[in-house]
């Protein structure tokens, strides 16, 4: 779970599985600094870039968010950086408007799937 800026409230099993990180390393995060995208650690951070305006993970959250449309079976690819190397996470991914709340605001269920990394 997600609020509108990407900044994450609440993550299940698998989630933190796949960033092979506990809930505590990932509550309050924004997505590209849980997934070590490498902009992320730029000048401006985790939407902050000018690569941030191409990433297709965080434009899929905002529009979910913004107008409560799901979005299904997304292709993404994000750069990330894995015991220092970098590499590309490709996935698909499925947003949905949900309607518990994050920090009293609506939130946006960020679901990952068909991953890998190579």
């Amino acid at each position: 779970m997600v609020d509108g800026t990407g900044r994450t409230g609440y993550s299940n099993d698998a989630a933190r599985r796949l960033v092979d990180k506990p809930e505590e390393k990932i509550e309050g995060l924004l997505v590209g600094d849980i997934f070590e995208c490498v902009h992320a650690s730029q000048p401006g951070g985790c939407g902050g870039t000018e690569h941030c305006s191409r990433c297709t993970i965080r434009s899929c959250i905002e529009k979910t968010y913004a107008t409560g449309l799901p979005l299904y079976d997304v292709p993404a690819t994000l750069r990330i950086v894995q015991e220092g190397t970098r590499k590309d996470l490709s996935c698909t991914i499925t947003t949905m408007k949900a309607e518990k709340l994050l920090r009293g605001k609506p939130a946006v269920l960020l679901s990952v799937t068909e991953y890998s990394i190579h």
